[in-house]
């Protein structure tokens, strides 16, 4: 979740003015200088700034989407209610006599209508200009907030500028590539001081917060109807509240007396109980928590881990929201539909063919929805924990912790009503640890607190929703290195340059390579940058390393580009394309593409191979088409410098039909019918196939595209997970293709990995004849790959007719299977398997099994000399094979 939106909870919670005075210091210059952009006129800006914070106080607390975005709109519909209509008339003819005259406008020309245009963008698109133009935000750090990576970020800005173009134009003016230099220079203005004064005022009103809301709801009500200019927050704040802020004992006069610091920190305390009250009333309030904490306890579910796989496979490899949904309730998370769909959406990556995306994007999605339910219902989320994982000491430092700090009393009921009393000391920990980042690691020892509980809570704070200064100091005070040296990667991209060099001169990190990509991410002249990408790369691919650090070092390196652009451009993109990465192509050219160094002239002079130099222009082209696939295979058909157009396309072609299938079929549809068009389909095809193999597969089917052109693969993929009525529709139709067969048996592998007696069924259903040469030829590439499918279907072979397969093929999978099962002490087990093969190829299996042998090993020579002496074959065949093992053990010991 952004920062920005739970600041907006917890002071809609529990009135904490810091938090809504943190969003003030975030937005204020922002929507003073929209609404002063609008009225020409600074106090009316005041105003309009006044009203639009007072609409954020009463209204926050329905905000989905980004809060300066919001901001924004609200601050601009105002304006534009102060200012008369005639001004802005005048304003768009002299704009249009600017864009008649092909010239491009000034920002004082644009100022009037800049911000109405901005209005009609999309939320998403709204959000990100807002958030790095007018506030200055850097990409990373909104990455962080909305949960994406960086890449995607700058997608998206250089998309949004797009779109604001064309809004402009149809205002009549036109803007070029300066737009965003504009923006970042002229569109924003300092608040005046007394202005953001009063805007923290309205922060201690506590409009818009529980107590507020509970002790002047009729005031409030009759105010609110009154739909005026306010000139002053301060008497505003003082009709709303019931009380006088300008009088000496008022808690805002003494929020900005001098010594304002001590009494911020005596306010932010958690309210203790009146001393007035009566003793039946806090005996009731206690009884009233704990009937709702015994309530909450004998609702969680106690799961078992097999059930929770099940459900958790559900919840990470299931497409259908709804039925992931279902099963996210069903694990016993009770999230709000309204808020799972706005998590959801924010993760459309779920969806991709790609399996390392989609996987990292899954991960992602899953902890935004633990965030999510942590804020709705942070304690159904610990017993939850407690009851289902017996982790709930790891639950608590992300969102937890806050709410048990300004809840006391609820606290206090909940860990009483439980069955763990040590879930007071934990989370007195995590609470400590909020103001004491770190600390925790030495305390832990002493509430029994284990030392992986903390790293789970702290790999949760390394999530892009979550800021990331806490974070660094637990990762820099955390006892073990290797914790350290992971988890540091996973915030990397997001530190200042100066903590990055922190770190890397701390001597806290014991591996070389990471301490030089930390100071090559920084632009450390000390750093060596053709070492940093091989460490990058090397743990991006996995490595050896654990998953997340693969997921983390993908996402540092757009920053270590955008350093390495600065000090070796050519070398940066030589390392982008002979990674091997497509993603890490696509990164350094979005960091390229914003580079005055790089161009088409350096990427044709660095490539001596026509496939290098024509994906690196495809892959700059589309960089610097803003993310447009059409704009940029216009490019790549124009460009005299691609040999190979037909290959340049195909990963534009692949990452626009991730986005829009039906626009790409669209565009196909318009080009001449050749075999490249055909090829091109067919790329298309395949990644339309993981998206919805249904319409992929009727796509196919209109366009006469046979599985000969190349997507058999991603269709025995993506319909593995079909219902078998509609599996059987598609089957049917394909039946006669010549590489059906071949289709069909990777289909029922990935099908049923472990169930090959199921996979064999279905073969026999649906299979044209000769199917079983095609699953022998997959179990032999599964036993050289060491697949986890290999020893299952390889021992259910025998069970089907292989009279019409090469037996040279099933010798092989004998020789794999051996070979196998002898280094795993199941020597007997494989032999026996050659005793099941049909009567003509059963002797040459054994003797190719033989062969593999290692005649030196005395345990594998005995086992077979007993099979061999034991099994029911012929004489013959038992004397043959005892002289070939007798001549194998000469020749492993140099006896000729």
């Amino acid at each position: 979740m952004h920062p920005d939106l739970l600041r907006l909870q917890r002071y809609h919670d529990s009135g904490d003015a810091d938090e809504f005075q943190c969003l003030v210091r975030h937005h204020a210059d922002m929507v003073f200088a929209t609404a002063r952009r609008v009225t020409r006129d600074a106090a009316l800006a005041e105003d309009v700034a006044q009203e639009t914070f007072l609409e954020l106080a009463r209204k926050g607390r329905a905000i989905t989407e980004s809060v300066g975005a919001w901001l924004h709109r609200v601050a601009w519909r105002r304006a534009c209610d102060v200012v008369r209509a005639e001004t802005t008339r005048r304003n768009y003819e002299a704009a249009a006599l600017a864009l008649d005259a092909g010239r491009e406008c000034t920002w004082e020309e644009l100022e009037p209508v800049f911000d109405e245009a901005l209005a009609e963008l999309v939320a998403e698109e709204r959000a990100v200009i807002v958030e790095h133009y007018l506030e200055g935000r850097t990409q990373v750090e909104i990455a962080g907030h909305m949960g994406i990576s960086q890449s995607s970020v700058s997608r998206l800005l250089d998309q949004s500028i797009v779109h604001l173009r064309a809004k402009l134009k149809t205002k009549g003016l036109l803007c070029g590539s300066a737009l965003g230099a504009m923006m970042s220079a002229s569109s924003s203005q300092a608040a005046p001081a007394a202005l953001v004064a009063s805007l923290h005022k309205i922060a201690l009103s506590s409009i818009g917060s529980g107590a507020a809301a509970a002790t002047g709801g009729s005031l409030l009500s009759t105010f609110l109807g009154l739909k005026i200019i306010v000139g002053s927050a301060l008497v505003l704040a003082a009709c709303v509240a019931g009380y006088d802020l300008a009088s000496k004992d008022s808690r805002i006069a003494r929020w900005f007396a001098p010594d304002h610091q001590a009494t911020v920190v005596a306010d932010l305390k958690p309210l203790q109980p009146s001393p007035t009250a009566s003793a039946s009333d806090a005996a009731a309030t206690k009884e009233r928590l704990l009937a709702e904490a015994r309530a909450i306890w004998a609702g969680k579910p106690r799961l078992t881990i097999a059930e929770l796989e099940r459900l958790f496979g559900v919840l990470f490899n299931e497409r259908d929201s709804e039925k992931r949904f279902a099963a996210l309730h069903a694990v016993g998370f009770s999230l709000s539909r309204t808020e799972y769909d706005r998590v959801v959406a924010r993760h459309p990556d779920v969806q991709l063919f790609d399996e390392r995306k989609s996987g990292h994007a899954k991960g992602t999605l899953f902890n935004d929805l633990v965030a999510a339910w942590s804020f709705e219902s942070p304690l159904e989320v610990v017993a939850w924990a407690s009851m289902t994982t017996d982790s709930a000491d790891s639950w608590f430092p992300v969102h937890i912790a806050p709410w048990v700090r300004n809840h006391p009393d609820a606290w206090a009921a909940f860990v009483e009503a439980g069955p763990d009393p040590r879930l007071g000391d934990y989370a007195r920990l995590w609470v400590e640890e909020l103001d004491d980042p770190g600390s925790i690691w030495s305390k832990a020892k002493d509430v029994g607190l284990k030392l992986d509980a903390i790293k789970t809570g702290i790999i949760g704070l390394i999530a892009p929703s979550t800021p990331v200064n806490a974070a660094f100091l637990q990762i820099m005070r955390c006892p073990e290195d290797k914790f350290r040296s992971e988890t540091i990667v996973g915030i990397a991209p997001r530190l200042s340059s100066e903590r990055l060099l922190h770190a890397a001169s701390s001597g806290l990190f014991n591996d070389a390579g990471l301490v030089n990509a930390l100071r090559a991410m920084a632009g450390d002249s000390k750093a060596v940058f053709g070492d940093a990408s091989a460490w990058l790369v090397k743990a991006a691919n996995g490595g050896g390393l654990e998953a997340p650090l693969a997921r983390w070092s993908e996402d540092c390196i757009s920053r270590f580009y955008e350093q390495w652009l600065k000090v070796d451009a050519r070398a940066a993109l030589l390392h982008s394309v002979r990674s091997g990465r497509q993603d890490f192509l696509d990164q350094f050219m979005r960091e390229g593409t914003k580079s005055a160094v790089l161009n088409e002239e350096m990427i044709v002079a660095a490539f001596t191979s026509v496939k290098n130099r024509d994906n690196a222009l495809a892959a700059y082209y589309q960089a610097k088409a803003g993310g447009d696939p059409q704009a940029a295979l216009q490019i790549i058909i124009g460009s005299s410098h691609i040999e190979d157009q037909i290959e340049a396309a195909k990963q534009v072609l692949v990452q626009w039909t991730i986005r829009s299938p039906q626009a790409v079929a669209a565009w196909l549809d318009s080009l001449p019918v050749s075999e490249d068009h055909s090829e091109l389909v067919a790329v298309v095809t395949s990644q339309w196939a993981d998206i919805d193999p249904e319409a992929a597969f009727a796509y196919a089917q209109q366009q006469g595209l046979g599985l000969k052109h190349g997507w058999a693969n991603a269709l025995a993929w993506s319909a593995r997970g079909l219902p078998e009525d509609k599996l059987a529709t598609i089957l049917a139709q394909l039946r006669g293709d010549p590489d059906y067969n071949h289709m069909l048996t990777r289909l029922v592998g990935w099908r049923c990995p472990s169930q090959p007696d199921k996979a064999f069924a279905l073969l026999t259903k649906y299979a044209a004849p000769g199917w079983q040469t095609p699953i022998v030829n997959d179990t032999i590439r599964w036993l050289e790959n060491n697949d986890s499918r290999a020893d299952d279907y390889a021992l259910q072979l025998p069970m089907i007719d292989l009279t019409q397969v090469d037996p040279q093929r099933v010798a092989m999978v004998a020789q794999l299977l051996v070979q196998r099962f002898a280094g795993q002490d199941k020597l007997p087990i494989a032999l026996d398997w050659t005793l099941k093969l049909p009567a003509d190829m059963a002797p040459q299996a054994r003797a190719a099994a033989m062969s593999m042998l290692v005649f030196n090993d005395d345990k594998q020579r005995a086992a077979a000399e007993q099979w061999i002496r034991r099994a029911v074959i012929s004489e013959s065949e038992r004397a043959s094979l005892l002289q070939l093992m007798s001549h194998g053990e000469r020749t492993s010991t140099g006896v000729k």
